[in-house]
Protein backbone atom coordinates (compact mmCIF):
# COMPACT_ATOMS: atom_id res chain seq x y z
CA UNK A 1 0.00 0.00 0.00
CA UNK A 2 1.22 3.12 -0.86
CA UNK A 3 0.37 6.63 0.82
CA UNK A 4 1.04 9.70 -0.88
CA UNK A 5 1.80 11.99 1.94
CA UNK A 6 4.97 14.37 0.26
CA UNK A 7 8.74 13.35 0.64
CA UNK A 8 8.49 9.96 2.52
CA UNK A 9 6.06 7.71 -0.14
CA UNK A 10 6.33 3.96 -1.12
CA UNK A 11 9.73 2.47 -1.09
CA UNK A 12 11.73 6.15 -1.26
CA UNK A 13 10.18 6.46 1.96
CA UNK A 14 12.42 3.62 3.48
CA UNK A 15 15.41 5.28 1.99
CA UNK A 16 14.51 8.51 3.07
CA UNK A 17 13.64 7.44 6.66
CA UNK A 18 17.13 5.53 6.84
CA UNK A 19 18.92 8.85 5.09
CA UNK A 20 17.24 11.03 7.50
CA UNK A 21 18.65 8.63 10.64
CA UNK A 22 21.72 8.42 9.82
CA UNK A 23 22.21 12.31 9.06
CA UNK A 24 20.92 12.87 12.93
CA UNK A 25 22.97 10.82 14.07
CA UNK A 26 26.03 12.09 12.65
CA UNK A 27 24.67 15.34 13.59
CA UNK A 28 24.41 14.27 17.43
CA UNK A 29 27.51 12.54 17.36
CA UNK A 30 29.50 15.76 16.04
CA UNK A 31 27.78 18.27 18.88
CA UNK A 32 28.84 15.36 21.09
CA UNK A 33 32.96 15.73 19.94
CA UNK A 34 32.77 19.38 19.62
CA UNK A 35 31.77 19.85 23.30
CA UNK A 36 34.30 17.59 24.74
CA UNK A 37 36.57 19.25 22.84
CA UNK A 38 36.17 23.09 23.75
CA UNK A 39 35.48 21.82 27.62
CA UNK A 40 32.61 21.86 30.21
CA UNK A 41 32.37 25.54 30.34
CA UNK A 42 32.07 26.26 26.80
CA UNK A 43 30.16 23.47 26.46
CA UNK A 44 27.20 24.67 28.49
CA UNK A 45 27.06 28.02 26.98
CA UNK A 46 26.83 26.14 23.56
CA UNK A 47 24.27 24.22 24.56
CA UNK A 48 22.08 26.73 25.91
CA UNK A 49 22.14 28.54 22.32
CA UNK A 50 21.33 24.96 20.19
CA UNK A 51 18.92 24.13 22.41
CA UNK A 52 16.85 27.64 21.74
CA UNK A 53 17.34 27.32 18.09
CA UNK A 54 16.41 24.05 18.17
CA UNK A 55 12.93 24.66 20.29
CA UNK A 56 12.40 27.82 17.79
CA UNK A 57 12.73 25.17 14.84
CA UNK A 58 10.36 22.77 16.38
CA UNK A 59 7.63 25.80 17.00
CA UNK A 60 8.12 26.32 13.61
CA UNK A 61 7.63 22.79 12.74
CA UNK A 62 4.54 22.38 14.62
CA UNK A 63 2.54 25.49 13.64
CA UNK A 64 3.80 24.08 9.48
CA UNK A 65 1.77 21.04 10.73
CA UNK A 66 -1.11 22.23 12.51
CA UNK A 67 -1.71 24.89 9.33
CA UNK A 68 -1.58 21.59 6.80
CA UNK A 69 -3.63 19.95 9.42
CA UNK A 70 -6.33 22.84 8.99
CA UNK A 71 -5.88 22.99 5.65
CA UNK A 72 -6.27 19.26 5.18
CA UNK A 73 -9.38 19.65 7.21
CA UNK A 74 -11.09 22.13 5.11
CA UNK A 75 -10.28 21.13 1.90
CA UNK A 76 -12.20 17.64 2.89
CA UNK A 77 -15.51 19.54 3.46
CA UNK A 78 -15.69 21.18 0.07
CA UNK A 79 -18.54 19.82 -1.80
CA UNK A 80 -17.92 17.88 -5.55
CA UNK A 81 -18.00 19.43 -8.36
CA UNK A 82 -18.99 16.11 -10.47
CA UNK A 83 -15.67 14.71 -11.24
CA UNK A 84 -15.76 11.11 -9.35
CA UNK A 85 -19.26 11.10 -8.38
CA UNK A 86 -20.62 7.73 -6.82
CA UNK A 87 -23.72 5.58 -7.69
CA UNK A 88 -25.13 3.22 -5.41
CA UNK A 89 -27.28 0.86 -5.89
CA UNK A 90 -29.29 -1.89 -4.02
CA UNK A 91 -30.38 -4.89 -5.03
CA UNK A 92 -31.56 -8.72 -3.56
CA UNK A 93 -34.58 -7.29 -1.91
CA UNK A 94 -37.74 -5.47 -1.91
CA UNK A 95 -38.26 -2.25 0.10
CA UNK A 96 -41.51 -1.16 1.63
CA UNK A 97 -39.58 2.40 2.30
CA UNK A 98 -37.04 4.32 0.87
CA UNK A 99 -33.82 3.34 1.46
CA UNK A 100 -31.57 5.79 2.66
CA UNK A 101 -27.39 5.66 1.77
CA UNK A 102 -24.72 7.59 3.28
CA UNK A 103 -22.04 8.42 5.27
CA UNK A 104 -21.74 9.47 9.39
CA UNK A 105 -25.81 9.23 9.55
CA UNK A 106 -27.10 9.27 12.86
CA UNK A 107 -29.89 8.74 14.08
CA UNK A 108 -32.32 9.10 17.15
CA UNK A 109 -35.43 6.85 17.34
CA UNK A 110 -38.58 7.83 19.50
CA UNK A 111 -40.81 5.68 21.85
CA UNK A 112 -41.12 2.03 20.22
CA UNK A 113 -44.62 1.82 18.25
CA UNK A 114 -47.58 0.64 19.91
CA UNK A 115 -48.55 -2.94 18.85
CA UNK A 116 -50.63 -3.52 15.60
CA UNK A 117 -54.46 -4.26 16.21
CA UNK A 118 -55.34 -7.44 17.20
CA UNK A 119 -53.25 -8.04 19.82
CA UNK A 120 -50.09 -9.09 17.53
CA UNK A 121 -46.96 -9.24 18.58
CA UNK A 122 -45.17 -7.15 15.75
CA UNK A 123 -42.88 -8.38 13.46
CA UNK A 124 -40.84 -11.74 13.57
CA UNK A 125 -37.44 -11.44 14.84
CA UNK A 126 -34.82 -10.85 12.18
CA UNK A 127 -37.34 -8.97 9.98
CA UNK A 128 -36.71 -5.25 9.50
CA UNK A 129 -37.66 -1.83 7.60
CA UNK A 130 -35.54 -3.80 4.53
CA UNK A 131 -37.54 -7.12 4.33
CA UNK A 132 -41.25 -7.89 2.97
CA UNK A 133 -42.57 -7.55 -0.40
CA UNK A 134 -44.01 -4.81 -1.71
CA UNK A 135 -42.63 -1.86 -4.73
CA UNK A 136 -39.49 -0.53 -4.81
CA UNK A 137 -38.86 3.44 -4.37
Amino acid sequence: MTVDNGVVTGRGGKIVGVVAGIVAGLAVAGVGVFFVVIGLGKANLWSGVLGFFVSVLGLVVAVYSAVLTRRSLTQAAVPSTGAGDVTNTISGGTFHQPAVQGRDISLSWGAPAPPPPGGGAGPASGSGPASGSGPTS
